[in-house]
């Protein structure tokens, strides 16, 4: 079932469309909330009609069938987007497309009339060329448009990558810095361990021989004091702690040795005297 209408068009077109509506009772038209019909809205109503002509039911019929398997709710999505795209193609070419089949008319009727308005045909020639080369220029705007557009979508898409790529080397590059880093810090510690067991072994080495020459200096020390002790006057002191004793102080404060003197020894620079109870305490 269909509904059938007639619509009134403005008077600038009533002479050039007519038009009987039929819209299918199943589909849902949803239009502006307007009182009066504008020219958009009689197109789309056009648009409507000419789809439920006769002459598409196999391709409806064909549409159905090809589609009846898949998902009702992507069908819809499909159709919303579809008829987004379709109104917005149609509303910008619209007024050139309707421009360019008036001027095709006004050419038409001037050429027939070129018999008896030579003039006026030429200059209706001349305004339809005009319209027709505007129509030209229009188009060959909104594609070199469209060509500006993909040409900066290709440098964006470009300039993205050349980021992502200078990102990824940053990355690579700060993870090897920091596996540098963290193999110098590994190899100062080593090296500070090893320096520090060399330190160790050194000190030690220097300690032993510090001990050793302090051992041998003590031991010369002693072998200088039996040397440079003097020897008693007519004879050998025997007794043990007089030489110990003896030993155990060394040389005078001048260096000298010491001499037998009765009652005790004097330095052989005469300079100091240690007496035998001196000794004895």
């Amino acid at each position: 079932m269909a509904l059938v209408t007639d619509l009134a068009l403005p008077d600038h077109l009533s002479s050039h469309i007519s038009f009987a509506l039929r819209v299918p009772v199943s589909l849902s038209v949803t239009t502006p909330l307007v009182t009066t019909s504008t020219i958009l809205d009689e197109y789309a109503l056009s648009f409507a009609t000419a789809l439920s002509a006769p002459h598409h039911a196999v391709h409806r019929q064909t549409i159905e069938a090809e589609l009846a398997t898949v998902h009702k709710e992507k069908i819809h999505v499909i159709i919303r987007e579809l008829a987004v795209d379709l109104a917005h193609s149609t509303v910008l070419k619209f007024l050139t497309d309707v421009k360019a089949k008036l001027n095709k008319e006004s050419a038409k009727s001037a050429v027939e009339a070129s018999t008896t308005q030579p003039h006026a045909a030429a200059e209706a020639k001349r305004k339809a060329d005009a319209e027709a080369k505007k129509h030209a220029d229009e188009i060959a705007k909104q594609k070199a448009a469209a060509a500006e557009a993909n040409r900066k979508a290709d440098e964006a898409a470009k300039q993205a990558a050349l980021e992502a790529q200078k990102a990824a080397e940053a990355a690579k590059k700060k993870a090897e810095e920091e596996a540098a880093k963290k193999a110098a810090e590994e190899k100062k510690a080593r090296d500070e361990a090893a320096r520090k067991a060399r330190d160790e072994a050194a000190k030690k080495a220097a300690e032993d021989v510090k001990r050793k020459n302090e051992e041998e200096e003590d031991k010369k020390r002693k072998e200088d004091i039996k040397k440079n002790v003097a020897k008693p006057a007519g004879s050998k002191v025997s007794d043990p702690e007089t030489i110990k004793a003896l030993e155990k102080i060394g040389k005078c404060g001048g260096g000298f040795p010491w001499e037998r003197i009765q009652g005790g020894f004097r330095c052989s620079g005469g300079g100091h005297t240690v007496l035998d109870k001196d000794l004895s305490t």
